[in-house]
């Protein structure tokens, strides 16, 4: 087994993040120092924008999204909201030298 370590990290959209909980309260509990960043719309924001470009009336593709920041601060995670590109940059780099997880949540920019 190598000692190398390798950054990593890992990226989810609103729907699927409630589903992986249980994977950050893992990443907690080890204190593994991994950046994840949630690009939040709010449901399912690509699935919208297809409809509309087909001209459709978008329908059951907006939901209802928990405070994902006080969620990941509830599990013992860091978190933190970024609403700039260049302040996501600035974010990873601070996750990368955190004692654990960190959620960076990216609020819908369009």
């Amino acid at each position: 087994m190598s000692s190398r370590w390798i950054p990593s990290g890992a990226s989810w959209s609103t729907v699927p993040l409630p589903f992986t909980m249980s994977e950050l309260s893992v990443a907690v509990q080890h204190s593994l120092t991994i950046p994840i960043i949630l690009w939040n719309n709010r449901g399912y924001g690509e699935i919208k924008r297809l409809m509309e470009e087909r001209g459709d009336q978008p329908y059951a593709s907006d939901l209802r999204t928990p405070d994902f920041v006080t969620l990941a601060t509830a599990f013992g995670a860091q978190s933190e909201v970024v609403r700039e590109p260049v302040a996501l940059v600035e974010a990873v780099g601070r996750a990368f030298e955190a004692d654990g997880p960190t959620l960076i949540e990216i609020p819908d920019w369009t």
